[in-house]
């Protein structure tokens, strides 16, 4: 029996001189949003930190 892990997707999003919360509300939310409709999508997370970086990881149905 073979095992497949699911396939994923990662985002990385930048904004210089944003804060965390900056970020979070202005860039992070939309790509949420936009990932919320998308077909076999399992899961996402999000983190976001305070250099103006995000991180978006998708999970799909294998």
């Amino acid at each position: 029996v073979f095992s497949v892990a699911p396939p994923q997707v990662n985002i990385s999003a930048t904004y210089p001189g944003a804060t965390a919360k900056t970020i979070n509300d202005s860039v992070v939310t939309l790509i949420e949003r936009e990932l919320s409709g998308v077909k076999n999508l399992l899961y996402y997370s999000a983190t976001t930190d305070t250099s103006g970086t995000a991180e978006i990881t998708a999970t799909f149905k294998p």
